[in-house]
């Protein structure tokens, strides 16, 4: 009866062992798979240019003229409206027709 526990023991042993091993095999496929995922992604990454943010890095100085107000940007033509929020801005966009056109952001207190 001992020599047939130790069997049923061992038995268990070498089928647990077999299932952490398959297991084992299985999770570094996986990491291989989310390696490979990553890279893709790290690769597909695309950094959007906004010609609107070009034209304030460029003309920081007429920028900080409207700190506090809400602007509406057109990438070439620069600040075509401004005003104290953005309805009053939104509603100057739309009577230009600049609607696909423009930026709008404000201006913070603080920019120099």
């Amino acid at each position: 009866m001992v020599l047939r526990a130790m069997w049923t023991d061992s038995s268990e042993h070498e089928d647990l062992a077999a299932e952490v091993a398959r297991l084992t095999r299985r999770l570094d496929d996986a990491n291989r798979r989310l390696a490979a995922l990553e890279s893709k992604l790290d690769a597909e990454h695309v950094v959007v240019d906004d010609p609107a943010a070009h034209w304030v890095a460029e003309h920081r100085q007429e920028a900080a003229s409207y700190r506090g107000k809400t602007v509406a940007i057109h990438p070439t033509r620069g600040i075509v409206a401004s005003g104290d929020n953005l309805e009053s801005v939104s509603r100057e966009v739309r009577r230009m027709g600049l609607t696909e056109e423009v930026l709008l952001d404000v201006i913070p207190t603080f920019f120099e």
